[in-house]
């Protein structure tokens, strides 16, 4: 990936392939254009203070201007020189765009406590990279008017694997974009793993530090029962996409909320192991 010079690469236009599976971008992908937001200064302020750029942030200032001009996604930019115009995804990652690049990319390189992370050779669907950003916002509608005709839900039907990326700032299943991707891969019987720290994972980890290794799981519960999430109050960018994706879920609120609340779950309970692994040991 560091030999792929994306100003070069975007200045002939190229076509999105019909397959969104060959959206796909790689994890040596998503650290080389890291290298490039870095160079390019987009982790400082203009005092020299830390910036932490949320995914809004990097669309808008480095993922549309490298892509402006190429009819293409950055993910299929990187990928276009491929025998079939673009790299087929593996894994399909659910996240929030409110959430912080650089915690974002370190999740999927290296999890936290006991998740398993992405490899090198894992080709990601993520829609910040592999959906092309500068098509105008009546295209963007209209390629996801039917959720389920979508590129999200033709993805997810054929990867055989989903990573759920929890961030601390923005609780992840109050988009109803990522609770309608976690239902998806759930009903559809998909491996779903469960990456980075929900919202208030702290209180967890300081709830179960002096109890035995018996009672975590009673902790875990209790905590999800405490803050529950509901998929009534989720929210979209556009309300067209809520409204869209709330009748197609009629019915069903309350096994999706079961569902989207175990995935918490899992993401809890591998950080939880993860960071008593010692005191385990010691037990032992």
């Amino acid at each position: 990936a560091a030999q792929i010079d994306l100003k070069l690469a975007a200045r002939s236009k190229g076509t999105m392939p019909d397959d969104p599976c060959l959206w796909g971008i790689s994890l040596r992908q998503l650290q080389h254009f890291r290298a490039l937001v870095y160079a390019a200064g987009g982790f400082r302020n203009k005092d020299g203070s830390f910036r932490d750029l949320n995914m809004y942030d990097l669309c808008t200032e480095f993922v549309k201007p490298y892509t402006v001009g190429s009819g293409v996604s950055l993910a299929v930019l990187y990928n276009k020189h491929m025998p079939r115009k673009g790299r087929l995804a593996n894994v399909f990652v659910s996240h929030s765009w409110g959430e912080s690049f650089l915690s974002f990319v370190s999740y999927l390189e290296s999890g936290v406590g006991g998740q398993t992370p992405l490899t090198l050779d894992d080709v990601a669907w993520i829609c910040t990279f592999s959906v092309c950003q500068n098509q105008t916002p009546e295209q963007i509608a209209a390629a996801i008017s039917s959720p389920m005709d979508s590129p999200f839900a033709q993805v997810l039907a054929k990867v055989d694997e989903v990573a759920v990326t929890f961030n601390e700032s923005v609780s992840l299943y109050s988009r109803v974009w990522c609770v309608y991707e976690a239902f998806l891969a759930l009903e559809w019987g998909k491996l779903v793993r469960a990456l980075g720290l929900p919202p208030r994972w702290g209180d967890v980890t300081a709830a179960v530090r002096d109890l035995p290794e018996e009672e975590w799981d009673r902790v875990i519960h209790e905590f999800c029962g405490k803050y529950p999430i509901n998929v009534q109050e989720a929210q979209a960018s556009l309300e067209s996409d809520r409204k869209n994706i709330m009748e197609e879920l009629a019915g069903e609120e309350d096994q999706v909320n079961e569902r989207v609340n175990c995935l918490r779950m899992w993401a809890l309970t591998d950080i939880v192991n993860g960071q008593f692994q010692e005191m385990r040991t010691f037990k032992v």
